[in-house]
């Protein structure tokens, strides 16, 4: 007897001079192609477990004892409700009249059908990150040594690389994600901006919206790293808030453009872009144009957030902002409760290993488990959340499923090494493998 494997399942083959027959074995949620046979005439019995069976539009569940006559033209296709077994017998054929309009495969629950919807509408979605811009810096090598100068390891460098950082990075996650990424902010006009620009552009970020300030400097973060492990970070940075006329110049500008935006990200590192004055007047805007904004907040300007249309703190930032310490479960839940009233908005709480906990304006709550097989780096995973949410909302998600992706893809990020991204084809393969 000839085995044939299919991707459902398998084929058990029969043949003689007057008939083809098979023992089909068909896999729980896996279905066959959607085909007809112009010439082919072919009955189905059914004897194990349970099968959908749609043919010529209308849906039959058959069970043991069931059969079914597939005339010549029918299109039809049968899914494993079950793991199960089926006997056909058939006129011979050749495998040219086979004509199939939908691929064989495994079968995707409603819910993975509508997450898959929003993952196709990612594609060139316009989004507005604006914020605290950063250049981040890695340097790479090996320890093998401690320095007879100080009790420290010494590294010997292999290698160095620059990437987006900050607001910068969340536009890194969007532009991996296939949307047309806008970054707005305030650097220097040292060579370090030429180079963070150089990055941006390599990412296919538009920065066309970002300020240059000859009297600031540009934030770099450098992190020397030996055996894989971070040794210790650098950082170069100007906390002070921007000066008015900067301020005015980089609300102008966005201004002029902002109802061009699917979604808003503020991307707030407390580097003293993100002002009262221009979220103020930035969301007076907004409203008009019914755009999501989203916001990746940091306690020191709590103030300014009230009304936008979801924030994303950590627990650390919760905590700082509520005054209510996080010692179990209920604590959680009081703290996001409390954020909802203060802010008037929908809370995203994202909790490390525990997860997320998502509070809703009109009181519903949810907790998202993490997913991550193994922490290895949480450098940007909150930059990866505050993306994945906002471009979600704008591809027509609702909190939930925009919640559930963006979980997903900070439990890819974790994975990697270092300021990361993801990408919608390992978005897919993680939510097909849970």
């Amino acid at each position: 007897m000839e085995v044939i494997k299919k991707v459902w399942g398998e084929e058990h083959w029969i043949v003689n001079n007057d008939y083809c027959g098979k023992k089909l074995i068909l896999k729980k949620n896996y279905r066959c192609s959607t085909h007809q046979h112009k010439k082919k005439d072919e009955v189905f019995y059914i004897i194990k477990g349970k099968v959908l069976l749609e043919a010529d539009g209308k849906k039959t569940i058959m069970k043991p004892g069931d059969s079914f006559h597939v005339i010549p033209g029918c299109y039809h296709r049968f899914t494993g409700l079950e793991n199960s077994e089926m006997i056909e017998f058939s006129s011979h054929h050749d495998e040219k009249d086979s004509y199939r309009t939908e691929l064989s495969g495994k079968i995707k629950n409603e819910f993975e059908d509508r997450i898959n919807s929003i993952l196709d509408n990612f594609r060139n979605k316009k989004i507005l990150v604006i914020g605290d811009i950063m250049l981040d810096k890695s340097i790479s090598g090996y320890v093998s040594r401690i320095s007879p100068e100080a009790p420290i390891q010494v590294v010997n460098v292999k290698k160095e690389k620059y990437v987006p950082g900050g607001a910068a990075n969340v536009c890194s996650n969007l532009a991996s994600l296939d949307a047309k990424t806008y970054l707005s902010g305030v650097v220097g006009k040292e060579q370090i901006s030429k180079l963070l620009f150089s990055c941006c552009k390599k990412k296919k970020i538009n920065y066309s919206l970002v300020i240059q300030d000859k009297d600031r400097i540009t934030t770099q973060k450098t992190r020397i790293i030996g055996r894989n492990q971070q040794l210790l970070r650098i950082d170069h940075e100007n906390t002070d808030k921007i000066n008015r006329v900067t301020e005015k110049k980089l609300s102008k500008k966005l201004l002029n453009k902002i109802k061009e935006f699917d979604a808003i990200v503020i991307s707030d590192y407390a580097k003293g872009v993100i002002t009262k004055d221009l979220i103020r007047e930035l969301l007076r805007i907004v409203k008009k144009y019914d755009i999501p904004v989203i916001v990746d907040p940091k306690p020191k300007n709590k103030e300014i957030y009230q009304g936008v249309y979801l924030i994303k703190p950590n627990l650390k930032e919760a905590v700082e902002i509520t005054g209510i310490e996080a010692e179990n479960d209920n604590d959680i839940i009081k703290i996001g409760e409390k954020l909802v009233k203060k802010f008037k908005s929908n809370i995203l709480l994202t909790c490390g290993e525990k997860g997320m906990h998502l509070f809703s304006t009109d009181g519903k709550k949810e907790h998202l488990p993490t997913k991550a097989k193994e922490v290895y780096d949480v450098t940007g995973a909150g930059d990866t959340v505050a993306a994945v949410i906002a471009l979600s909302l704008a591809s027509g998600a609702n909190l939930k499923e925009a919640s559930f992706i963006a979980n997903k893809s900070a439990g890819i990020v974790v994975e990697k090494a270092g300021t990361s991204t993801t990408n919608v084809d390992e978005i897919r393969k993680s939510i097909e493998n849970e």
